[in-house]
């Protein structure tokens, strides 16, 4: 599984420079708290007219705010734990992926 990971991340380097996106920072949580809402937000160079999804784990999310150096994704719910991975899409061909952990919301209140 560890190949197919490493196998993917090439492909979508080399299809970065092949799409003319320039992806320079990501704005995510650290750790994603299921069931509760939080934001994603792209910096780089982007073409608003074209289309633009966030998926994630087969659920598509369209952008509330495109501009032609931020796409920005409000209102993200995920509703399990445990590893999740976000493809970012331009017309349908991944150019990022991010991986983060969704922890029970009761986690976070607990002591250390």
């Amino acid at each position: 599984m560890n190949f197919s990971r490493t196998a993917f991340s090439v492909f979508l380097f080399f299809l970065h420079f092949l799409s003319g996106q320039t992806i320079t920072s990501v704005n995510a949580p650290k750790i994603i708290l299921e069931n509760i809402e939080f934001a994603i937000t792209y910096s780089g160079e982007f073409k608003p007219a074209d289309t633009y999804k966030l998926d994630c784990n087969g659920t598509s999310f369209l952008p509330t705010n495109l501009d032609s150096d931020q796409i920005k994704f409000q209102n993200l719910s995920v509703h399990q734990s445990g590893e999740v991975s976000f493809n970012l899409l331009h017309d349908d061909i991944p150019i990022d992926q991010l991986t983060r952990h969704s922890i029970k919301p009761w986690v976070s209140v607990l002591p250390p």
